[in-house]
């Protein structure tokens, strides 16, 4: 039986899931500016519909309930803002894991290589 060789190699690998962590970062930080903006207009909103407000013609919302509104839905925002960006730091991890579980293999293969060539029998540390 050969040994594993997929250790080897140092360059950069899983760029699909590189690229998937980046865009999926991008989308959280997205959904987060939009649920803030959504939350002070939400805001101002409630405290004008809680002043009297501004007459809106023949809206059938008052200024409060659009304002509940849109608190409503920017939380809703926020949420799935984090959900994205925690997304994207897992996506992070998993590469981060791999690179260090190769660092690890590489390692223990050169002191297996070391004690080889002193004549101790070091065993086989990687099987197929």
């Amino acid at each position: 039986m050969g040994r594993l060789a997929s250790h080897y190699g140092t360059e950069e690998r899983y760029g699909v899931l590189r690229v998937v962590g980046v865009l999926c970062t991008g989308i959280g930080v997205a959904l987060l500016a939009v649920g803030s903006l959504l939350l002070v207009f939400g805001l101002l909103g409630l405290l004008a519909g809680l002043t009297g407000g501004v007459p809106r013609g023949k809206l059938p919302f008052s200024d409060g309930q659009m304002g509940a509104l849109s608190i409503f839905w920017s939380l809703g925002f926020l949420a799935s803002g984090l959900q994205f960006l925690a997304m994207g730091a897992l996506f992070r991890l998993a590469i981060h894991v791999e690179e260090n579980t190769r660092s690890a293999a590489q390692s223990l293969e050169k002191i297996r290589v070391q004690l080889e060539t002193k004549g101790e029998n070091a065993g086989t540390i990687f099987r197929s």
